[in-house]
């Protein structure tokens, strides 16, 4: 076992997935990335980079990376997933202390340094968004994260992008906040 893991064993996050029966609905190698995602994830001193991933599998960086990008599987399964067992656990211990269970909305702006007309590699999904914390507009990806709390458990319910694109009837843009 490593002293790096805040999960100990990669046997536990297998069995979540295989007790959720994931497994019906993706192929071996995707559950396979799935898992070595979720273990890095876990490890301490993860970055967020394909190389923390890489560490953790028996894949190629690149094959990961491909994986990431291109890779064929449907997600909605695994956040459906995710949400429910947040919120039910949440519901659960909100139920076994008789205290209140929270639903916790923000968005963040991660800042880009140029437009992507000017970037050697431009980025999808990135556009320009006024920032409330520098009260300007600046140029970058918004995302919206919802956390449900109760007591001293805060549990990630959904991350997602802003997407611009999608907007009501009367013209206004679809935010997160109105699917909640």
């Amino acid at each position: 076992m490593s002293h790096t893991d805040i999960v100990p064993e990669h046997t536990a996050i297998r069995n979540y997935l295989s007790q959720h029966r994931l497994p019906l609905y993706f192929s071996k190698p995707v559950m396979a990335h799935i898992e070595t995602y979720m273990v890095a994830a876990t490890a301490k001193g993860f970055r967020g980079k394909v190389v923390d991933l890489a560490e953790y599998s028996d894949c190629h960086r690149t094959s990961i990376g491909h994986f990431l990008a291109e890779g064929k599987w449907d997600e909605s399964v695994l956040q459906r997933q995710v949400k429910a067992d947040s919120l039910a656990q949440v519901m659960a211990i909100s139920g076994r202390t008789a205290e209140p269970y929270f639903v916790i909305h923000d968005d963040t702006i991660a800042q880009k340094t140029k437009p992507s007309s000017q970037a050697q590699s431009p980025m999808e999904c990135t556009g320009f968004h006024h920032s409330y914390l520098l009260g300007k507009i600046v140029f970058g990806h918004q995302i919206q994260a919802t956390v449900v709390a109760c007591g001293d458990t805060s549990l990630i319910h959904s991350i997602d992008l802003c997407d611009k694109s999608q907007k009501h009837p009367d013209g206004k843009v679809v935010t997160k906040i109105d699917r909640v």
